[in-house]
This record gives C-alpha cells, structure tokens and sequence, in this order.
C-alpha cells in the first residue's frame, strides 16, 4: 500500500511538472520552425521605452521603468518565453535618445512607437495593437473648436504648437504645418506646463492627456477639439532581428487587444510562481487529496479574472466612447448659452447642461474606481497637504454661500505638513469630504475643516459638521461601494464618492475615522504619516 502511494504520488509530480514544461517550451501551432528555434535559443533582448510618456511608459517614483505598455509587452514575453533587459534610461533620457539607440542598434525593442514615415527605415513595425483618436489640447481661456477636420485649418502664425523631442506629433506636425511656430519642450511635464500657463496647442491621445491632468496641478488646460484621425500604436524591432517581428505580429493575432488597459491589469495577475511552488511541495509530501482542491482553486481564480476583465472592459469602454462626446456637448451647450432665447428655452439648455455634468461626474467615478481597485500606477511625489487642502476649500466656498453654510478655517500651517501623495487625488479627497459635509450641514450651518500634529512623524486633517448626522447603524458602511445611508433621500447620492475616498486613502496608506450623532453632527479624521 505505501509503494502504491509512492508511485500516485511521484506519478502526480511527474505529471505536473510535465504540464508546466509543455505550458512554458510548447509548440503553439502558428510559429515557423525558424521562429521556435528563436523562441528556445535567442539572448535576452534589449528593451527601450520612452521615461515620461504616462500612463503608457514611464520611470515611477522608484527609478524603475513602468506603464501599461510597458507591463503589457512584458506580460507577452513571460507568457511566451521571450528573455529581455531593459535599457539603462534615466530621466534624463529623450525619447529621440531611445529612437537613436534603435538605429545603432544598441536596443532590439520599443514597446510602443508610431509608425512614420521616417522611422520605416530602420524599425519593423508590428500591426498596431491600439489606435487613439487625435485630440486637441488647449489653454481653458480657448474657445472650443469641436471636431477639426484637419489639423491645417490651424496652419497660422499667431498659433504655436507644443511638442516633446522624437515624438510622432514634431514629426506630424514638421511635415503637415509650414505657418504654425513648433517648440519643442523637454519633456512632457514642460509642454503641459506651456500649455497650462499660456496660450498654444498640444496633439494628443486621450489616455496621457487624462494621465497628466489627473496627476500634476494642471488647473488651466482643457480638450478643446477632435481630429477626425487616429494615431496607431505598434511594437517597433530592430531590423536586425526579423524573426523577432514576425514572432510578434503572431503573437498579437492571437490576442485580442481592444482595451490593453485592461488586459495590463489582467496580465499582472496571470502567474502566482510561489503558490505554484506551495502546490508542488504539497503533493510531493503525498497529500494527494489536495489534487483536486487545487484543480478547482485554480478554475475559480480564472473565473474570477475573466469576471473582473469583463467589469474593468465595460467601465472603460463606456468612459472612452462616451467621455469626449459629452465634453464636446458641454462645448455646444457653453456656444448655445451666447444666443438670445426665450426664457423657457433657456431653462431647458440649462437643465440639460446640468444633467450632462451629473452623467460625466458618475462616469467618471466609476473609472476611478476601476483604476484604483485594478491598481493602474498612480505617481507619489512630495506634496503639502496644507495648500491641497485649502485649494479644496477655497473652491468649495461657493456652494457652502449658496446654502448660507459657513466654512471656518482652523487649519494649522505651522504643523509640518509634507507627505508622499498624489496632488490631484488629494485634492479630489477633499473636495469629495468637504462636498459630503455640505450636502448633509442644513441652512445656516457650520463646517470647520482644520488640522493639527498628532505625535512625531503624523498630521490629521479634520473636517467637523453640525448637520443631520449619521445613524448608528450606517456609520461602519458609508465607505462601501453603492452605500447609501437610511437619510440618503435628503441628497442626490450615487453611493461612490464616499467610497472613492476610502479608495484614495488606502492607496496613500492613510487612515481614516468618523464620530457622528444623529441631529448633532459628525466628524471625519483623516491621519497621514510625514516623510519626516
């Protein structure tokens, strides 16, 4: 009897370890006998990126080369067995230094170019694995220019256009514009900031443009029209490494790359090596039950990922099809405002202005939920809370004056107040509280928003009310997700943007409480750890 254990079990590791060698070295039934040759022979390839153009690629906080191009190619190669190393880049790095080390040949692969005409000659271009329309970005004291047939109806010498070194857009535009000036910033933070600052224009897909406003103090900048063009993106390869081309063009035939956002956060997720190693060890010591346990362990995992692929599908879908349209919308709204109408037409532009801001608020809830909950990278620099927190509350002031509500600053500037976070989620947090505590403080209230020093290396904000207050029962469950409280009837609620607060905390390893009682009032504690 203990033989035949022995043998079940060697048999089951012989047989696993079988099936993870097929899984790794297989033959995948589209690759030529030259390209599988490749596949188990070739030397690690050199990976170059560009080292600021987030969210696709980027050099995080950490020094380390990061972005959903980036982390998607990387996801191909493990899956596939392509070995590589990355490049030796800075931040002082161009994306014209990457584009020069392709032509020497110093570096076998781009994981997301432009195909131009100027870099056919010395990059294989793979079919492009996602197109972006062309927008137009401006300074928000421009006038909205809606949808731009062509980018020469700007062809004029009072208009300057803002574009970053080896960038496909200098080399669109040098080749498309003859009036127009053309200044090439150093990176992307500097256009933006040019943009921010002053009059100009910048060509841009939607996800960076949303990247840069999201993460940088960029109160100045807006979408201000829509090229009726895409630009494609492709992996770029050496030419000296064809079979490594043609490798890749199969591999991205066989999968389906509509939204490779999602499918980076996904791919993040595809192998759990230690677990694997656990599973070994296991039915090496001769617990053969756990077979079984295991097969269904890893069949509810796939399920799961296949249900939050579908969930982070449709969020971003929905919030990319319908986020330009609704901004261009606003636009029409804004121009139709111009014109004399009647006092009932101007009602009805109105209230449909209002409910497009209220359908672009949720949509745009729900994408931050699914990129906070999916951890798609959010930079942390050294910031003040202090000047985050008053920006919050001097733009809140308004709506507090129009419900007669008194806002009282307490905040202490004399507490040190710098801590590792991310600008415009902060900022959101507060204005999220702040909004909170307004909606639910009646007429004639008080809300006082202050800080203090809570022992050596912590800060807390506070935010304290004397309105309605929350129930007993509903104070453990005002962060969850689609909450709404037993008094939600007293407030147009979606039931996210609390929970986007808690979301927002958790990433800036923060810690929140709240103290409330009913027809008294509640208070919100927000505690941050200093960087010193």
């Amino acid at each position: 009897m203990k033989r035949l254990l022995l043998g079940l079990c060697l048999f089951s590791v012989l047989f696993l370890f079988c099936y993870h060698s097929v899984d790794a070295n297989s033959t995948y039934g589209f690759f030529t006998e030259k390209e599988e040759d490749w596949l188990l022979n070739h030397d690690p390839i050199i990976i170059g990126y560009s080292v600021d153009y987030a969210p696709l690629e980027f050099i995080d906080i950490r020094g380390k080369p990061s972005g959903i191009a980036l982390n998607w190619f990387i996801g191909i190669a493990d899956s596939y067995g392509i070995e590589y190393e990355f490049a030796s880049y800075d931040k002082n790095t161009s994306w014209q230094d990457a584009l020069n080390d392709m032509k020497e040949g110093n570096i076998d692969v781009l994981t997301d170019v432009t195909p131009t005409d100027e870099r056919q000659d010395y990059i294989f271009f793979t079919d492009p694995y996602e197109s972006f329309r062309l927008l137009l970005v401006g300074n928000s004291s421009q006038d909205y220019l809606m949808k731009i047939s062509n980018i020469r109806q700007l062809d004029h010498e009072k208009n300057t256009f803002y574009v970053t070194e080896g960038h496909w857009q200098e080399e669109y535009l040098n080749s498309t514009l003859n009036r127009a000036e053309i200044i090439v910033a150093k990176n992307m933070k500097e256009a933006f900031k040019y943009i921010n600052e002053g009059q100009g224009y910048m060509l841009i897909e939607l996800p960076v443009y949303n990247y840069y406003e999201e993460n940088y103090s960029y109160n100045h900048i807006k979408i201000i029209g829509e090229l009726d063009e895409e630009i494609h993106h492709s992996i770029g390869v050496n030419f000296e490494n064809e079979t490594l081309a043609g490798i890749l063009n199969k591999i991205l035939k066989q999968h389906e790359l509509t939204v490779f956002i999602q499918n980076d956060m996904i791919e993040k997720q595809n192998r759990n090596y230690y677990l694997e190693r656990f599973i070994f060890a296991i039915v090496f010591i001769g617990l053969l039950v756990l077979i079984p346990l295991v097969r269904l362990y890893f069949l509810t995992v796939r399920k799961n990922r296949k249900l939050q692929f579908e969930k982070a599908d449709f969020v971003s879908k929905v919030f990319h099809n319908l986020k330009t349209p609704i901004a261009a919308s606003l636009g029409y709204m804004q121009l139709l405002k111009e014109h004399e109408y009647t006092e009932e037409s101007l009602d009805y532009i109105n209230a449909t202005e209002i409910r497009l801001m209220e359908v672009k608020s949720t949509i745009e809830k729900l994408s931050l939920m699914t990129s906070y909950q999916n951890k798609i990278d959010h930079q942390l620099v050294v910031v003040k809370l202090h000047n985050i927190y008053l920006q919050a509350l001097y733009d809140m002031e308004t709506i507090a004056i129009d419900k007669n509500i008194q806002l009282i600053n307490e905040v202490d500037e004399d507490v040190y107040d710098e801590v590792f976070g991310n600008g415009s989620q902060l900022y959101q947090l507060f204005e999220l509280l702040i909004d909170n505590a307004i909606k639910y403080t009646g007429v004639n209230g008080i809300i006082r928003i202050g800080s203090r020093s809570v022992g050596k290396g912590h800060i807390q904000l506070y935010i304290t009310d004397n309105g309605i207050g929350i129930p007993e029962t509903d104070v453990k469950l005002i962060f969850n997700k689609y909450y709404k409280g037993s008094n939600h009837h007293l407030s147009n609620s979606t039931g996210l943007g609390l929970a986007i607060a808690k979301e927002i905390i958790d990433h800036h390893n923060a810690k929140i409480k709240t103290k409330s009682k009913v027809d008294e009032g509640t208070t919100i504690t927000i505690t941050f750890k200093t960087i010193r």
